[in-house]
């Protein structure tokens, strides 16, 4: 729980801070350690109020809500260019990790010996992580999109955006790779845990999105 509550402080005062310090640049480099971060702690699980959930909720939320200001900041060719770089950027992921798993490690070198272990155990969840994320991020673009032409309330559109896409990357992701782990019922509160708090997290991000968007234009220029 206090990992939650540092990662969530930390999150919400990174975006605003490292755009000021790095401009653009640096939230797309934040983008990347969001992503990172949210591959890392996708492996634990915790449980607060008799509710499950995946720490890496907490990162997710994080890349929707850069996915949101670039959304409403940069032009459309810009954002293709975003959406490239990131779908390359996570190809290069589950290349690596393929590369990893082939290496041939010696036999005193433990600490690769677990981590291969570790990575062939979860193989399926690290790949279906890497297509649901390029899914949910396109889908959040063109979502988010489609709404705002009806609604110019940023807390409509980032809520309505989250409780569409969240069947996919919360509940139905969730099940699909959990089903054969810790059962059908298990996997179906994880996955309503993990919908649960992105849905608390987008609107307590929203501060945040509201914020960014609102700067001066020029800003955006450097």
């Amino acid at each position: 729980m206090i990992v939650f509550i540092i990662m969530l402080i930390l999150s919400m005062i990174s975006i605003p801070l490292i755009y000021h310090l790095f401009n653009k640049t640096g939230l797309k480099i934040l983008f990347i350690l969001y992503y990172l971060l949210s591959v890392i702690f996708l492996f634990k699980n915790v449980n607060v109020f008799n509710i499950d959930f995946s720490i890496m909720i907490v990162p997710y939320v994080s890349i929707l809500s850069i996915i949101y200001i670039f959304t409403e900041k940069l032009n459309i060719k810009d954002m293709k260019k975003n959406i490239f770089m990131v779908s390359s950027y996570i190809l290069f992921i589950i290349i690596l990790i393929i590369m990893f798993l082939l290496y041939s490690q010696s036999v005193t070198d433990l600490v690769t010996t677990n981590l291969n272990q570790m990575l062939s155990k979860n193989i399926l969840l690290l790949v279906l992580y890497s297509i649901m994320t390029v899914i949910s991020f396109y889908s959040t673009y063109k979502i988010y999109n489609i709404i705002k032409k009806s609604s110019d309330v940023l807390f409509i559109n980032i809520s309505l955006t989250t409780i569409l896409i969240g069947f996919i990357d919360c509940i139905l992701f969730n099940i699909i790779v959990n089903i054969g782990i810790i059962g059908l019922d298990a996997a179906i509160k994880l996955g309503l845990g993990n919908y649960l708090f992105k849905i608390v997290l987008s609107i307590m991000f929203i501060p945040v999105i509201y914020y960014m968007i609102n700067r001066r234009k020029s800003l955006w220029l450097m």
